[in-house]
Parts: C-alpha cells; structure tokens; sequence
C-alpha cells in the first residue's frame, strides 16, 4: 500500500471517529431531553387529571403502559413491522423507554404472549382468547 493511500485512509478513519464520536454526544444529550420532556408531560398530565381538565382519553393514552397502546394498535391495524408500530406509539404520545426504544419495543413484544411473529419483523396478535399479557411460565 502506497504511503499517500496509507496517509489519506488514516486521516479518514480520525475524521470519521471524531464524527461519530460528535454524534453520540449529540444522541446522548438528546435522549436525555427527550426523557426530561416526557416526565415533565407525565407531570402536566397528571395535574391536569388532578384538576379534572383534559380529556379522559387523552390522560388514558399517555398513562397506559406501551405494550397496551401496541396491543390496540395491532388490533385497529392488523399485523405491522415493529418499526410501524413504534412510529404509531410515537404519535399516540406513548412512551418507549431505552436509548433505542424500537429495539426495547421488540424485545417486549417478543417476550408477551398476545403477540406472534408473522414475518421477519411484522408482528401481529394471536388469535384467540386475550390473554393479561405477560408470557406464562408453564
């Protein structure tokens, strides 16, 4: 390998470790935002629902844990990829916690036995009677 090419790689390998090093602080410090945000909407909420203000709905929704919100996701929109039905947590104001809330998605969707995987990635429900939720021990 020529000295030039040698050089060129190393000076690129530096480049990209400070970018993404410059990311992670960046995503660091964001998820850290993002969680202040989300307790200090849980706080409003719950004042709100203290002075009986806001809609029962709307209070419901952001209380609820995030495999109940998936649940009845599932059940309004038939089987989806787990990328979906986080994207769908995410606009119903549903909190998935973790600093990769997609994968913590998937990790407890895997583990509750109201849902099946269908496909690489899609989940659905399983037929029959509902269950509470988590994956019997038998």
């Amino acid at each position: 390998m020529s000295s030039d090419l040698k050089g060129s790689l190393l000076a690129r390998r530096e480049s990209l470790l400070s970018e993404i090093s410059a990311l992670q602080a960046s995503l660091a410090a964001d998820t850290q935002r993002l969680r202040r945000l989300q307790l200090t909407l849980e706080s409003v909420l719950e004042l709100l629902r203290m002075e009986g203000a806001g809609t029962q709905s709307e209070t419901d929704e952001a209380n609820r844990h995030f495999l109940e919100v998936a649940h009845d996701v599932l059940l309004e929109k038939g089987t989806l990829h787990y990328r979906q039905i986080a994207a769908e947590l995410a606009e119903r104001g549903s909190f998935v916690p973790g600093a990769r809330p997609e994968a913590n998605l998937l990790t407890h969707i895997v583990r509750d036995d109201r849902f099946v995987r269908v496909a690489r990635g899609r989940y659905g429900l399983k037929p029959g009677p509902r269950k509470t939720g988590k994956a019997s021990k038998e």
